[in-house]
């Protein structure tokens, strides 16, 4: 999407970025919307850092609310199943990073709300350091 149309044809089909490397941060709140777009960047060859996302990526999905009629209990029903993987694949249960940080990963950046981008950083300063 882009505002003017005329920049987008400019590029004659050509990516307009084209980073090295896509890293995406998970960790135990990695749910719905932000699960599904760490899974297919992921599809499409994006590093997974972090911790295993708090959903799995085989599980029911979507409610459905209703209200019993005679005990006026509120209740839901899961009405869609997510199915990512085979049932036997060892992802099927659990999102696991590409990269796992530990806990001495997380105490070398003094357990930072941001450790997992400053991990990042580190890697590919290393990584740039090597050339």
């Amino acid at each position: 999407m882009c505002a003017d149309k005329s920049i987008l044809e400019a590029q004659d089909g050509e990516p307009i970025y084209t980073p090295k490397e896509i890293y995406v941060v998970t960790d135990v709140q990695t749910f719905s919307s932000a699960f599904h777009t760490a899974y297919m960047l992921w599809k499409m060859g994006a590093k997974v850092v972090g911790v295993t996302s708090g959903q799995a990526p085989n599980t029911f999905m979507e409610v459905t609310r209703f209200k019993l009629p005679n005990t006026g209990l509120e209740c839901s029903a899961s009405n869609s199943l997510q199915s990512c993987f085979p049932t036997d694949h060892p992802m099927a249960k659990a999102f696991t990073p590409d990269i796992q940080l530990s806990y001495d990963d997380y105490r070398q950046f003094d357990f930072s709300k941001d450790a997992e981008l400053l991990f990042i950083e580190k890697l590919n300063y290393n990584e740039n350091r090597k050339k």
